[in-house]
């Protein structure tokens, strides 16, 4: 199970599901290289505790793979909680994911966890699935997760195991070209997990594009790099290899403004690129550079919005309020953020 919703009493029968967990199935496929069995489930799409504890039952696994973000770590600690009420110590449950990357003490402080990874799993995570099962060795405790040098090498994500037609609102392919961002927002995950930036051969990444489009029949396609535009000569290259490939999808991705330029824009749009995410997080200046350490300035700000609207990509803002100092003046400049900015959408 990928996550796990706390508040199970406000959910409504028309939840809204976008997209299966990309980092398990990447989890999926390596475990899969080296012989294992394995069911990937988006608890969310099972809806309550119930329906989950009884899956869990069916299929009798060894192994149970948590992952969490702060929102829902309540709800991972709940659904381990019920797994060892239910099953006791036949199942082992192992936590990963960005809070506990963040939070690394979780798991001494919650016990009902057998073990953790923090930072990326697919190495370190399939080493202790084989220590637990082929070598019948007891696993316990924090383990930091082996960072994936060469992302060419790892297998393709195991969609295969999706049971797409669970995603209601699925309106795209999700995939990655990169991993790691070099930068130092203040609010951001990322650092705790790796900061080491890697890059997917061109060629590789419309190869999984192609594939996931047979698979769900959608040709809309999201990348979730952290900064899509990070390397500007390897994003050239991917647009490149997209216009050759007959593909014609269409794109978005989260970018830096700070990395825009014309003949970029111009190539991303020419690749199906229609909307850019971009987090700028504050309308004031002093907020946005000298507390967040985002590096980008208004000026930077309304010449990449200006230049994806010229090549009709549509740029949307990610805002935030209540960043340490910030006063109500600096609060109502986000405020007015679109009036000054005009971006796509903005979301706070």
């Amino acid at each position: 199970p990928v996550s796990y919703t706390a508040d199970l009493n406000l959910i409504k029968d028309d939840l809204i599901l976008d997209h299966p967990p990309l980092g398990f199935l990447y989890i999926a496929g390596f475990l899969e290289e080296k012989g294992f069995k394995i069911k990937v489930v988006d608890t969310n799409t099972l809806v309550d505790l119930k329906k989950t504890i009884n899956f869990i039952k069916k299929e009798k696994p060894k192994v149970i793979g948590l992952s969490a973000l702060t929102s829902n770590i309540r709800g991972a600690y709940q659904l381990a909680v019920e797994i060892k009420n239910k099953f006791g110590n036949e199942i082992k449950i192992g936590l990963g994911g960005h809070h506990l990357s963040s939070d690394p003490g979780l798991i001494e402080r919650f016990p009902v966890f057998d073990f953790g990874v923090t930072g990326e799993g697919e190495i370190t995570f399939t080493k202790l699935v084989e220590e637990i099962i082929k070598k019948k060795k007891k696993v316990k405790g924090l383990f930091e997760g082996e960072t994936p040098r060469d992302l060419d090498k790892l297998p393709l994500p195991s969609r295969r195991l999706v049971d797409f037609s669970l995603y209601r609102d699925l309106w795209a392919n999700n995939l990655i070209t990169s991993r790691g961002c070099p930068y130092h927002c203040l609010f951001c995950s990322r650092p705790a997990v790796s900061r080491l930036c890697r890059f997917r051969s061109p060629d590789l990444v419309v190869k999984e594009m192609f594939i996931s489009r047979k698979i769900t029949g959608k040709n809309q396609f999201v990348f979730l790099d952290d900064t899509i535009n990070l390397n500007q000569k390897h994003l050239m290259e991917i647009c490149q290899e997209i216009i050759g490939s007959g593909l014609k999808p269409k794109w978005s991705a989260q970018a830096r403004l700070n990395l825009i330029d014309e003949k970029l824009v111009k190539r991303m749009a020419q690749a199906g690129c229609n909307k850019l995410m971009f987090g700028v997080e504050s309308g004031n200046t002093r907020v946005r550079n000298e507390i967040i350490h985002k590096g980008i300035s208004d000026k930077q700000i309304k010449k990449g919005f200006a230049l994806c609207w010229r090549y009709g990509i549509e740029p949307d803002a990610f805002l935030m309020l209540g960043f340490p100092t910030e006063t109500k003046k600096e609060i109502e400049d986000t405020v007015n953020f679109a009036q000054k900015f005009k971006p796509n959408m903005i979301g706070v």
